[in-house]
């Protein structure tokens, strides 16, 4: 049964409405020994990847007396890893270009989702490797997916300006939403509802409804790129941040701009990525410039600047149980941040850049990935590596962890996804 609920139900405010399904929480194990029969298997997908692979085949071709081809390019600026040997379980290879990103159903770690520099998707099955549904229709790089809270719906991203919901059981299409001018550079569910908030290269963040593709709101006022943003834990603010070096705290439910927090104590380079504490309160940015700051978005307040990395800031995450966060930069440099003291405690490296940080939930546990070609475990008391993960033979471009961390999934440059066992 659907009801509907106010983003700021306990103030009894009912401007902004979401619609969201009550359901009981889920644990599912990921299981790779039995297969799930609850989603239905694409009978055509192989047939349809014989058929496409020719046409692919024709088009290389011609390309031979035309423009060089992509791969060929990205090989030359990623060259390929040797690796002694490969820690995972499970191969998926429905990808014919770099893979972007990557997400695991929660509510189901046997169903993930995986987008690419192919213009495509994929649900796909964990315990086979096998492709479930294809979701096509962009025309650009897909740069980001990810499931609604109760798992019955995925949203796609690409740089072709639009965002696609599909629904999870049958891969069918049933919203498109549009009004961007420039490519998507990320997008956030709303925790309690299916309402998505994405920021373009047009320098707007918009807000739709995906019931009806309806737009909600439009949040104008950076003068750049909006590269990287979410709502808030409690659902009840949108942040923003661009390569205008600001970021921007919004109401939801009046498109007003609350606090545009910039100037001589902000970043004074483009801002690549943030991240909210469950406060709801802490804010940690990581820029072009080399620094991390920390702010307050109820103040609008700069709380501290974090230095010590020496190339631009592209990782950053809070740990949900210490006073602790992390930052990565492109030059491979980990760093430890203090909250209390808003001082470094260790350094770790990767070989080459960092993309993406996850802190383990209740643990000291930091997940790390790398255009290196591993994911490495840290314990974040002594900075020792627990264990790093190796497989893929060009760099990792993003990954994501079921909710119980016995198993990673990630999508690299060598047009795989892989799935390690912890």
């Amino acid at each position: 049964m659907k009801d509907k609920k106010s983003i700021d139900e306990e103030d009894g405010e009912k401007d902004l409405e979401v619609e969201y399904i009550e359901n009981d929480e889920q644990e599912n194990e990921l299981n790779l020994e039995e297969d799930d029969d609850s989603f239905a298997d694409n009978d055509d997908f192989e047939e349809e990847q014989e058929e496409q692979q020719g046409e692919e085949g024709e088009e290389g071709e011609e390309n031979e007396e035309g423009e060089e081809n992509v791969d060929n390019q990205m090989d030359t600026i990623q060259p390929s890893i040797e690796v002694e040997r490969d820690d995972s379980i499970r191969t998926f290879q429905g990808h014919s270009d770099s893979v972007y990103c990557i997400s695991i159903l929660k509510t189901n770690p046997e169903i993930i989702v995986s987008g690419g520099g192919d213009d495509r998707s994929f649900i796909w099955k964990a315990s086979t490797g096998e492709a479930l549904f294809e979701l096509r229709g962009h025309t650009d790089s897909i740069v980001k997916v990810d499931f609604n809270f109760s798992g019955d719906l995925v949203a796609t991203a690409g740089l072709d300006g639009l965002i696609k919901v599909w629904q999870v059981p049958t891969g069918q299409l049933i919203s498109t939403l549009e009004g961007p001018s420039g490519g998507i550079n990320w997008f956030d569910w709303h925790s309690k509802g299916n309402v998505i908030v994405a920021g373009s290269e047009d320098g707007c963040a918009w807000m739709w409804n995906t019931a009806g593709a309806k737009c909600m709101q439009v949040f104008a006022g950076h003068s750049s790129s909006v590269t990287c943003g979410q709502f808030t834990p409690d659902g009840r603010q949108v942040i923003t941040a661009s390569e205008d070096c600001s970021l921007r705290v919004w109401d939801p439910k009046t498109g007003v701009c609350e606090f545009n927090i910039n100037g001589r104590e902000f970043h004074e380079g483009p801002i690549n990525v943030l991240t909210c504490h469950n406060d709801n309160c802490l804010v940690i940015t990581g820029s072009e410039d080399k620094t991390v700051r920390l702010s307050n978005i109820k103040t609008g307040k700069v709380r501290a600047t974090l230095t010590g990395h020496s190339d631009s800031v592209e990782a950053v995450c809070f740990s949900n149980h210490l006073p602790m966060a992390a930052s990565g930069c492109v030059g491979g440099k980990i760093m430890l941040w203090d909250l209390n003291t808003c001082q470094n405690r260790f350094i770790m490296e990767h070989k080459a850049a960092v993309v993406k940080l996850i802190w383990r939930s209740q643990q000291p546990i930091l997940y790390s990935c790398s255009i290196d070609g591993t994911i490495s475990l840290w314990d974040t008391r002594t900075k020792d590596c627990i264990k790093s993960f190796v497989g893929h033979t060009n760099g990792i471009l993003d990954f994501d962890a079921t909710n119980d961390f016995n198993f990673l999934v990630s999508g690299s440059d060598d047009k795989t996804c892989r799935i390690f066992r912890l």
